[in-house]
C-alpha cells in the first residue's frame, strides 16, 4: 500500500477524516482529535481506497504512522466499549503498547497534562506557537545560540502542558508557521532562522519565513538565516560582541561545508606524474623505469 495523501499533514489528515460521520465502534478505533472513528472507515477517507483492499491491522498501522492514537491489534480481543478497552492496550504512534487497564479511558492522541482531558488540534497549535514565540526569544538572548526542532518540540510541549501521540514532524511546521506569521504581523525579526535540524540546517521549512517577507528564495538558504539569526541576536541578545557580531554558520554546517571544499579542491588538482629523467616516459608505482639498466 502507498502512502496517503496526507502523509505529511496531520491536520489535513484530521480534517479529511472529521467531514465524515462516525461510524459504530465495533472492535477497534482510532482517536482523531478526541472523536472515535472506525479504523477502516478513517483509512478509507484518507486514501481513497476501498475498504475492501485493506484490512482492519494494515488500516491501524497505517494511522499510528500518521500520528494517531489507536487501539491495539490483539488476535481475538473484544473491545465493547472503545472508551473504556478491557482487556486490551493503547497502541502508540511509536510502537509501544501500554499495559491494559480495567475500565480505563485511553488518552487522546493530544491532551493535557493536567487532567488528561482532550485538546482540539488547533488549539493545541496556538499554545505551543505562544510557547515556541518565548524559548525563541530567549535564544536569541545568547550569542550564536539556536534550538533544534527536537529541543523545540520537547520545550513547547513542557512548557504548554500540552502533549500529543502524532510524530513531531506532523505538527512542529504548523507552529514555527504560526511564530512566523506573529513576528511578521508585530514586525519582530524572524525567530524561526534559530531553530535548526540535527544536522544543524535551516531545512526547507525555512523558505516560509522569505515567503512570508516577500523576499526571493536564495540558492543558499543556510547563509541567508545567518543573516537572519544576526538580525536576532542584535535585538535581544545579551552577550553581543563590541562589535556588533557577524553572521556564523552553526559549527556542524561550517564543518561539513570545510570538508566539502577540502574534497573539491583535491579533486581539481591534477594527478602529480613522475617522469624517468632519461627516458622522459612515466614511471609506475614502483619508480623504477623499465627502460633503464
Amino acid at each position: 500500500m502507498t502512502d496517503t495523501p496526507y502523509s505529511d499533514d496531520y491536520a489535513a489528515a484530521i480534517a479529511a477524516i472529521r467531514q465524515a460521520t462516525p461510524e459504530p465502534i465495533k472492535e477497534h478505533w482510532v482517536d482523531v482529535d478526541g472523536v472515535l472513528f472506525p479504523p477502516k472507515q478513517a483509512f478509507a477517507l484518507l486514501s481513497g481506497q476501498s475498504r475492501i483492499d485493506f484490512n482492519t491491522h494494515h488500516a491501524l498501522a497505517r494511522l499510528r504512522k500518521l500520528g494517531f492514537a489507536t487501539s491495539a491489534y490483539i488476535s481475538g480481543s473484544v473491545v465493547s466499549d472503545p472508551r473504556h478497552p478491557e482487556g486490551a492496550g493503547v497502541n502508540h504512534s511509536d510502537g509501544h503498547t501500554a499495559a491494559p487497564l480495567k475500565s480505563a479511558r485511553t488518552t487522546p492522541g493530544t491532551w493535557r497534562v493536567s487532567d488528561g482531558s482532550a485538546v482540539p488540534f488547533k488549539d493545541a497549535v496556538t499554545a505551543w506557537a505562544d510557547v515556541a514565540h518565548d524559548v525563541l526569544i530567549d535564544t536569541a538572548t545568547r550569542y550564536n545560540d539556536i534550538v533544534t526542532y527536537k529541543e523545540l518540540s520537547k520545550k513547547v510541549q513542557d512548557i504548554a502542558g500540552i502533549r500529543t501521540r502524532m510524530q513531531m514532524r506532523n505538527w512542529i511546521g504548523r507552529v514555527l508557521g504560526a511564530v512566523v506569521d506573529e513576528c511578521a504581523r508585530s514586525g519582530e525579526p524572524p525567530l524561526t532562522a534559530l531553530c535548526v535540524t540535527q544536522n544543524q540546517t535551516v531545512g526547507e521549512g525555512y523558505r516560509y519565513v522569505l515567503e512570508t517577507a516577500g523576499e526571493p528564495i536564495p540558492d543558499d538558504l543556510d547563509h541567508h538565516a545567518t543573516e537572519a539569526r544576526l538580525t536576532c541576536y542584535r535585538t535581544y541578545c545579551t552577550n553581543l560582541p563590541a562589535d556588533g557580531g557577524v553572521p556564523t554558520l552553526p559549527p556542524q554546517v561550517a564543518t561539513a561545508r570545510a570538508a566539502a571544499a577540502t574534497r573539491k579542491a583535491a579533486a581539481s588538482q591534477p594527478e602529480k606524474v613522475e617522469l624517468c629523467p632519461e627516458h622522459h616516459l612515466a614511471l609506475p608505482r614502483s619508480g623504477q623505469c623499465a627502460y633503464c639498466d
